[in-house]
């Protein structure tokens, strides 16, 4: 497949050629063979490549009528644009309107930041009262340290997930089949739902279809640039195509063209199963006054609103949405202040850095240095590129170079603000000597930002940087093996704690506790656990709460207090169930089984492996177990020691983890350690 608009579409090797019925037939087939619960690889997910966009909705209409009557058929499609989750979202309103009508107020409770975040009209409604704000209980990524990870939207796509299948409870067939019409086309949060759907299938009677074309620069979504800059450097349908591409790997569909499509049958297909409706999220609501100001001609409020819009987009993931609207402002780029200019192009930046396409961010970071004169903003660039080359290229020297760079820009500079700018470069200078197995001298940086920040302003970066520093020079003591010292430090925090915001005293007694397991300090280091769940728990943070339960367990193993490492586990289990599908479910349970065989209950721990491995059979965790499984009886030689080691997870000291289970963009995992 190769499109003639745009460079190097995503390529399916082997495409198998089917006609209309024989896929049908297959879909039944396959959904006959999970119903039977048989052990068998089955291909549940099924893309239709469709090369002629003549076609439009008529094979979602055909579908529909020919297998609604026997398979619970939702179709999802119908709103094609970039604004968030507008794709998906008339279905979900839908069903949440459904399940409060029946009354399932616990489910709704426990996802109410998530659902109020996507429908703010639904607060009034008595599960939403007095929930939970989700920026209050999940973070964004991070501008100043390139972080993309977003808590927030790894929780708003798992409760989508969620509502789906439990929709499927109410319906009429055991059967269900999703049907994504269109995916090249859906905006970005929608594909993010639907990839992590099609992870979530794999023990449930139910079959994922989606229609696919390549994407390309005709389509209204995917509009060039006005202004030839910008052109060369961003298209919206070569990074969907990449995009498709990256969703064909992780989910490694079958896919059909199929071979008796009358050309021209076209179709205006009403989505039953959904409706149209407005978002009015807080992205919406930018969006919408971004396009009235343009539309209008207002350029007195253009920048401020234009940058507003920029930066709901970017820290929500949405990364094409942002572009869209990059291109869409750049027939107004002469009526932008300079400074908004710069913005924009660090904007685009950012979003490419995000979408693990680091190079071309880079490149963007340095055409953005064309456009200032102001040593600050400068210092502020030379950040950006020096943080891809330390924590994304693997080259700290070069990244050196350009802190260096932007110190001797502001060498001469004076001011709060300018304090601030020299802490954080001296911060990640530290991060570079780290990386090159300095810790001496990333010490001395740590203390020289220390000095620098406390000239700082009071602003929320300020904040940021002094917290970061502290919490690094505490990591490079744990390096050099100095856990007390470490302790210390990072104790410094302990009085702000109950002051602080639920996400950050997580995070902080996790650490804390790791640091005491290190000190061999156990009672402390569970009691710190403990906090930290409970945290948790009452944050409903399933991720988190599968962390912290595993360290308890692993603490408890270690004291030789089976019975409590037991309870633990199970609680680490029982949320790793709450996530619906993690490839790491048999590393828990194999955790759990070797517990109750210290117990004397072998035959239920063997028991808790397999029932982990029929949730999830795919993997290197569901492989080790499986190994396990045939040594089950072959105990107290180095080979089962070394299994032992690996299901039980001795506590770490950090509680970062990257939110893989629903990014979209891949990339190696991350070698920072400081920073």
């Amino acid at each position: 497949m190769r499109s003639n608009e745009v460079g190097d579409p995503f390529l399916f090797e082997s495409k198998i050629k089917s006609e209309y019925e024989k896929i049908e037939l297959n879909v039944l087939k396959i959904l006959e063979l999970k119903r039977g619960q048989l052990p068998l690889k089955i291909d549940d997910k099924i893309w239709i490549y469709n090369g002629n966009m003549l076609h439009k909705a008529a094979l979602a209409e055909k579908m529909h009528t020919r297998l609604a009557h026997r398979t619970n058929l939702i179709t999802i499609g119908g709103t094609w644009e970039t604004r968030g989750f507008s794709s998906i979202a008339p279905l979900i309103y839908t069903i949440i309107s459904f399940l409060l009508h029946k009354g399932e107020d616990k489910l709704l409770k426990n996802h109410a930041p998530e659902i109020l975040y996507l429908f703010p009209a639904f607060s009034s409604e008595p599960p939403f009262v007095n929930a939970q704000k989700l920026e209050d209980i999940a973070l964004p990524p991070s501008r100043r340290r390139l972080h993309k990870e977003s808590e927030q939207m790894f929780r708003v796509t798992q409760t989508i997930v969620k509502v789906l299948l439990d929709y499927t409870k109410y319906l009429d067939h055991t059967n269900t089949i999703f049907l994504f019409d269109q995916i090249d086309r859906m905006d970005e949060h929608s594909l993010r739902c639907f990839a992590r759907l099609s992870k979530c299938i794999d023990d449930l009677p139910v079959v994922i279809v989606a229609t696919v074309s390549e994407a390309s620069n005709l389509d209204s979504r995917f509009p060039m640039a006005a202004d030839s800059d910008i052109r060369m450097h961003v298209n919206l349908a070569e990074n969907r195509n990449r995009l498709l591409e990256s969703l064909y790997n992780q989910i490694t569909p079958t896919v059909h063209e199929i071979t008796d499509w009358k050309n021209g049958y076209e179709s205006i297909f009403s989505y039953g199963n959904s409706l149209k409706l407005e978002l009015t999220n807080n992205e919406t609501q930018k969006t919408t006054r971004l396009l009235d100001c343009m539309e209008s001609g207002d350029t007195e409020q253009l920048d401020e609103i234009l940058l507003e819009a920029l930066e709901t987009s970017v820290f929500t993931q949405n990364y094409e949405h942002a572009l869209f609207l990059v291109n869409k402002v750049s027939r107004h780029i002469h009526d932008l202040k300079k400074q908004t200019i710069v913005e924009l192009w660090i904007y685009m930046g950012l979003c490419y850095a995000y979408m693990v396409e680091y190079d071309k961010a880079l490149n963007l970071f340095k055409h953005a240095l064309t456009f200032t004169e102001d040593k600050l903003k400068k210092s502020e660039l030379h950040l950006y590129i020096a943080l891809l080359c330390t924590k994304r290229l693997n080259t700290p020297l070069v990244g050196r170079g350009f802190i260096d760079q932007a110190l001797q820009n502001i060498a001469d500079t004076t001011g709060s603000e300018v304090e601030v700018e020299r802490t954080w470069l001296h911060n990640l200078r530290a991060l570079t000597y780290v990386e090159t197995g300095d810790l001496a001298q990333a010490f001395k940086e740590c203390k020289q930002g220390l000095e620098h920040i406390k000239e700082g302003n009071r602003k929320e970066d300020a904040i940021h940087i002094k917290i970061n520093l502290i919490s690094n020079i505490s990591v490079l003591f744990e390096y050099m093996k100095k856990v007390d010292t470490a302790l210390k430090h990072w104790s410094k925090f302990e009085k702000f704690v109950t002051h602080s915001s639920p996400v950050f005293t997580k995070h902080y007694l996790y650490r804390k506790a790791g640091l005491l397991f290190k000190l061999q300090r156990y009672a402390e280091a569970i009691q710190s656990l403990k906090d930290s769940y409970r945290i948790a728990k009452d944050m409903n943070d399933a991720f988190h709460m599968d962390i912290i339960a595993r360290s308890l367990g692993a603490i408890y193993f270690e004291q030789r207090l089976y019975d409590k490492a037991t309870q633990w586990y199970r609680r680490s289990l029982d949320s790793k169930l709450l996530l619906i599908q993690d490839e790491d479910l048999p590393r828990v349970a194999t955790a759990l089984a070797i517990c109750l065989e210290k117990q004397g209950n072998g035959d239920e721990g063997k028991q808790e492996i397999l029932n982990s491995l029929k949730i999830q059979s795919k993997g290197s965790a569901a492989e080790k177990a499986s190994e396990i499984l045939l040594r089950w009886d072959q105990k107290k030689d180095e080979t089962w020691e070394s299994y032992v080691t690996w299901s039980i997870q001795k506590p770490e000291t950090k509680l970062n983890r990257p939110f893989d289970l629903t990014n979209l963009y891949s990339e190696k995992p991350e070698r920072i350690r400081v920073g």
